[in-house]
């Protein structure tokens, strides 16, 4: 992120060339557009599936 750049969260508009564009202009910072966010620690399933820890990515 460019210094001086607020490190908040924002929704990425389009810019005129109609792509998403991640300059402060094409920015809609989530306060002012009205989104809510929040997050928590945890799980909430009755299962999980991976790899195990002692195993690589190689080996599969």
């Amino acid at each position: 992120m460019p210094a001086g750049r607020d490190e908040q969260p924002a929704l990425f508009t389009l810019n005129a060339d109609g792509a998403f564009g991640h300059e402060p202009a094409n920015d809609l910072p989530f306060k002012e557009g009205g989104i809510t966010y929040a997050y928590a620690d945890g799980l909430n399933a009755s299962e999980v599936t991976g790899i195990p820890r002692a195993c690589s990515a190689d080996s599969v």
